[in-house]
């Protein structure tokens, strides 16, 4: 015997395609709309729904976007989604999420990352994790690691500084430290010095790489 939650079902599932036929929708309005049912918009994903508004529906169900995640969805707005879980992001890494959305996310693990957004992400926590493992900034040095950050933090050795010089390292507060030795000053001065000659010498370079060309 069929319960009642069932007769409904038939029911709505016997009359709403049937009345929604002889009517012409504006589905642009209906994109708006934040109580939208979920079962009816995933029926109609082929309408010309306006995806960037859907985007902003504080109860999108995300398995929508995983299983159409070429519609045209504004993914700065799925960034901020409460509904929005880390195995989408994984799954879809190069979609444009907002990077600075996504920071509620602490526990990517950087093994698990090998583009995209996340690994940025991922890098950008693990500047600031505690017991950081500077072997491993070492070993990814050409990875997105938050430079300026990590020049700020305590546990930074500045021999570390001095190896990796090529690096966006916030030079100024560097140094200014009052927490260094007049020594490990002058080591930072002239490692800073170095880079700057570096990067004159690639400029004047280019310059006349350009001159040769015109």
């Amino acid at each position: 015997m069929n319960t009642q939650k069932e007769r409904t079902k038939q029911l709505r599932e016997s009359i709403i395609p049937s009345f929604f036929k002889d009517l012409s929708l504006d589905y642009t309005k209906l994109s708006r709309d934040m109580k939208l049912d979920m079962a009816f918009l995933r029926e109609k994903i082929d309408e010309d729904w306006n995806f960037p508004y859907l985007s902003f529906n504080t109860n999108l169900d995300m398995r929508l976007v995983n299983d159409f995640p070429d519609k045209r969805w504004n993914f700065r707005a799925l960034s901020r989604n409460k509904n929005l879980d880390l195995g989408l992001i994984k799954k879809f890494p190069n979609k444009p999420w907002h990077q600075n959305y996504l920071k509620k996310f602490h526990n990517i693990d950087l093994r698990e990352i090998k583009d995209g957004i996340c690994k940025k992400i991922a890098y950008h926590e693990y500047s600031r994790k505690q017991n950081l493992n500077y072997k491993d900034v070492a070993f990814t040095e050409n990875s997105p690691w938050d430079w300026k950050y990590l020049s700020k933090r305590d546990d930074l050795d500045m021999n570390f500084v001095v190896k990796h010089k090529n690096k966006s390292w916030d030079w100024k507060y560097l140094l200014n430290k009052d927490d260094i030795s007049t020594e490990q000053k002058e080591v930072l001065k002239i490692a800073y010095q170095y880079k700057q000659y570096q990067i004159s010498k690639l400029r004047n370079r280019n310059k006349n790489i350009i001159r040769i060309i015109n």
